[in-house]
């Protein structure tokens, strides 16, 4: 096995830096991003920064913590994101989506589902939310749709990757009835119950 390069390893360093100070702070948390990915599709991918969702009243906690751990902080969209620096790296501080639609509240934590990253107790957001969150990225630069239709994933975990696309596609097919079209039933994503664990 080939070592890791330089940068991956400030990477790495950085993110278990942003982990620490997150625990030290005693702040709720989630991870995103490539980890969350990888945790329900198998798929495994460099990323180049670090995603943590926070509810919307704690973000200037978590940018404080990471403030005194000696990172670059700035609340850069007020609605919905912040950002956290050390050089070249950077971690993304997620409350909501950048059209509003999909803030976090307790139930994403509810539903959090335990893991580790880089050896780090952590929950990741759940699937659902994940889904959620990437099928609002449409933009001219960036499309993460790709993202929640992973065909080389487990059958098992595709499959319910799929069929939650599947479902958060039919729920917005339907905001031409309903009474405000800016609000195209995205108040909260499908959910499944009985909560099943993942394998």
């Amino acid at each position: 096995m080939s070592m890791p390069s330089r940068a991956t390893m400030n990477a790495h360093s950085f993110y278990l830096r942003a982990l620490h100070s997150l625990h030290h702070a005693d702040i709720d948390f989630l991870v995103g991003g490539a980890y969350a990915l990888e945790h329900y599709t198998g798929i495994s991918r460099d990323t180049k920064d670090l995603d943590v969702f926070v509810r919307p009243e704690d973000c200037e906690r978590v940018l404080a913590a990471f403030a005194e751990s000696g990172f670059d902080t700035e609340l850069t969209f007020p609605h919905w994101l912040g950002k956290a620096r050390a050089g070249s790296e950077m971690v993304d501080v997620i409350f909501s989506s950048g059209n509003g639609c999909a803030r976090v509240d307790d139930e994403w934590f509810q539903h959090g589902v335990a893991d580790e990253v880089m050896g780090v107790p952590v929950r990741l957001i759940p699937v659902e939310e994940m889904i959620w969150s990437k099928g609002l990225i449409m933009e001219r630069e960036r499309f993460d749709g790709a993202d929640v239709n992973p065909s080389p994933a487990r059958p098992r975990r595709r499959a319910r990757l799929v069929a939650g696309a599947v479902e958060l596609r039919l729920e917005v097919a339907r905001p031409p009835l309903a009474p405000d079209p800016l609000r195209l039933r995205l108040s909260r994503p499908p959910r499944r119950h009985p909560r099943r664990r993942h394998a």
